[in-house]
């Protein structure tokens, strides 16, 4: 570990007995490198674990000891007086506790301080593999706030990549030897909010009926931004290049892993550390994780192209909320209230380049697409209705207004996404295929190690879901329209004034109630189903029903 040139400031100024306390740390680059692969650090932390634990315990049996010690000391003392008759008819009153002389002032204090934290930069390099190398940078960390009973604090991180080497001699000429990912900037801001003081925000999470436990929490804010990629048929390629060259390795580390020798563990519950452990899992805390945009795309040789965008991405996460549903089940404690909101947006269409200017974006040219906003979340009790279903997990899934668009010429397109696809694909199928039998025998090897079972659906209980679709509608144009290349999930597709001919259909409400346990139990209602013939439909309404 190498840290660059640090400096830190620090200044107390007291007025009108009152102390302003303000701190900055300025932080040099940090570079950590862990040129040891996991099946050394394995080895080196079974060694190690097995002295760094007989000492710890060493350690507790001292001070269990030296405890108890004091323990008998106290109750000596205290009979004391017991064996002098003279003495107790004397005392007026008992002495009252030392602990309730304090008082509330004198006790300590956390310290209110200003501070300012900037780091210039953190690289974390670490082998994953004997052959292959990741590492994580990010650039320019800043972090402000205040210390205290009101502690609050911003953390902004601009710049932040996560990249792969192999020391692999690549024989393929499409294989690159080194790739590396842009990561979307995060600011952070997040306040310890006492009991007793009502948030800004208003309803709970727009949710009206809200039953919050009392105790002062931890509100935090995460605002994402934009992270686009590109995929493309030679992923499928880059797939068997990862197992033919790092399979065997990470088998070895799989073996060494889950088949060694493991470590001990360096500490023993008892039942102090019980009481610390269900102390902990008592912070209640409120977090929201807003993620600005997402697209991905999968292209083809052929420029033809699925691109999968979604608008704003809500997700919020809290412990506070008392009354929700399966909070009366014995593992009530750990019951979070979650809800996801997002707008997506599936299309297919075409890349049109720009001729002019060959480093701009090129155009998408859309003749398909699926458009919704989903909202999903836990149910509260007594939400849902029906017998057995209050101490039960319920989720609410809605789909508000999904709408489903399909030109003509979209199936031409489709076929040939898919195939490109399934020739890049039967292409994979045949180059795994041919790996030598130590690489497939490595293989299978890991995936046996992998504790799949784990995720098997008897473990998650009895689940009732709720689908709620609202003012669904599907468009089919009996004529090809002219070509639109702006797009997005919260543009219009088409102009206004731009109408055809088209079949569409379209679903005012939908709801399917589902239970699974085992077995999937279901029952739908749909109400006002209509089947159309527009000979001027125009895209751009915000009704689609006739």
């Amino acid at each position: 570990v190498t840290v660059g040139k640090s400096q830190a400031l620090y200044s107390s100024v007291t007025r009108r007995g009152r102390d302003k306390n303000s701190g900055l740390l300025t932080i040099g680059a940090v570079a950590v490198d862990i040129p040891q692969h996991p099946v050394a650090l394995h080895g080196m932390m079974t060694r190690g674990s097995k002295q760094l634990s007989s000492t710890l315990q060493e350690l507790r049996v001292t001070r269990t000891s030296s405890r108890m010690s004091r323990g008998t000391t106290v109750d000596d003392v205290d009979s004391a007086p017991q064996q002098s008759p003279g003495q107790t008819q004397t005392a007026a009153a008992p002495e009252p506790p030392r602990h309730q002389l304090i008082e509330p002032n004198l006790l300590l204090q956390p310290l209110v301080m200003q501070f300012s934290v900037v780091l210039q930069s953190l690289s974390i390099t670490a082998a994953l593999l004997p052959s292959l190398q990741a590492q994580y940078k990010m650039d320019q960390v800043t972090s402000t706030g205040v210390t205290g009973s009101k502690a609050k604090f911003i953390i902004d991180l601009p710049h932040h990549s996560l990249s792969f080497s192999t020391k692999v001699q690549v024989t393929e000429a499409n294989l690159p030897s080194e790739a590396s990912i842009e990561l979307p900037k995060v600011h952070v801001s997040a306040e310890y909010v006492l009991d007793g003081v009502q948030p800004s925000e208003g309803p709970f999470f727009g949710q009206e009926g809200v039953v919050l436990r009392h105790g002062n929490y931890i509100s935090a804010v995460a605002d994402i931004g934009t992270f686009e990629h590109s995929l493309t048929t030679d992923l499928l390629n880059h797939l068997v290049f990862v197992q033919k060259v790092f399979m065997k390795e990470v088998n070895e580390v799989v073996q060494k892993v889950y088949g060694g020798e493991k470590p001990v563990p360096l500490w023993f519950e008892d039942s102090d550390d019980s009481s610390n452990s269900s102390t902990v899992k008592q912070i209640l805390f409120t977090l929201v994780i807003r993620i600005k945009r997402i697209q991905l795309t999968a292209t083809t040789p052929t420029n033809c192209a699925v691109r999968l965008e979604t608008g704003a991405v809500d997700f919020q996460l809290s412990n506070r909320v008392q009354n929700v549903s399966g909070a009366t089940q014995p593992n009530a404690a750990l019951k979070i209230f979650g809800k996801a909101q997002v707008d997506v947006n599936l299309s297919l269409g075409q890349l049109i380049r720009n001729v002019l200017f060959e480093e701009a974006e090129p155009e998408f040219q859309q003749f398909a697409f699926f458009k919704t906003r989903i909202v999903l979340r836990n149910a509260f009790q007594g939400e849902m209705v029906g017998s057995g279903s209050e101490d039960k997990e319920v989720v609410l899934i809605t789909l508000k207004r999904p709408l489903i668009y399909i030109q003509p010429m979209a199936v031409d397109k489709a076929i040939l996404v898919w195939l490109n696809y399934k020739n890049a694909y039967e292409y994979w199928t045949e180059q795994r295929s041919s790996l030598n039998k130590e690489v497939l025998t490595a293989t299978q090897q890991v995936f046996e190690k992998v504790p799949f079972e784990k995720l098997s659906t008897p473990h998650l209980g009895t689940l009732f879901l709720q689908l709620t679709v609202e003012d669904m509608g599907i468009c089919v144009p009996l004529n090809p329209l002219p070509p639109q290349t702006t797009w997005g999930v919260g543009r219009q597709l088409f102009a206004e004034s731009e109408s055809c001919a088209a079949v569409v259909v379209t679903l005012e409400s939908t709801s399917i109630s589902a239970c699974s346990s085992g077995s999937l139990v279901s029952k739908g209602r749909f109400s006002s189903l209509c089947l159309r013939f527009a000979d001027d439909f125009e895209t751009s309404l915000d009704d689609w029903k006739p």
